[in-house]
C-alpha cells in the first residue's frame, strides 16, 4: 500500500474558506486519513480481469428533440424584477474578492 501523506488541515481549511476549531480540525484529518485508507484499499485490488465499462447502468438518456417554441420577450421576463440595466437583470455581489 501506498504510504499515507501529510494532510494540513490549516492550509486545506484556507484554501476553503473554512473556519474550524481545533475539535472539527482534528476530526477532519481522522476522515480524511480514512478516506485515503479506502483508496489505499481499492487501488491494491487485483483489477486486471475486470473489464472496463464506460457506463454504470444500461440505461440510455432519452431526449426530446429541440423545438423553437414562442417565449417570453426580454422585456416581458425582466419586468418582475427589482433591478435591471439595459434589458439585463441586476443582483447583488455573491463572491467576496478579497
Amino acid at each position: 500500500m501506498a504510504s499515507k501523506p501529510k494532510i494540513d488541515i490549516d492550509h486545506l481549511a484556507h484554501l476553503a474558506n473554512l473556519h474550524l476549531s481545533s475539535t472539527q480540525k482534528k476530526q477532519l484529518g481522522q476522515d480524511l486519513n480514512a478516506i485515503i485508507d479506502h483508496i489505499n484499499q481499492i487501488q491494491s485490488l487485483d483489477l486486471t480481469t475486470i473489464k472496463d465499462t464506460p457506463y454504470t447502468t444500461t440505461e440510455l438518456n432519452r431526449f426530446r428533440p429541440d423545438r423553437v417554441t414562442p417565449s417570453l420577450t426580454q422585456k416581458q421576463a425582466t419586468s418582475g424584477a427589482d433591478r435591471t440595466h439595459q434589458g439585463y437583470f441586476v443582483v447583488p455581489a455573491i463572491i467576496d474578492h478579497d
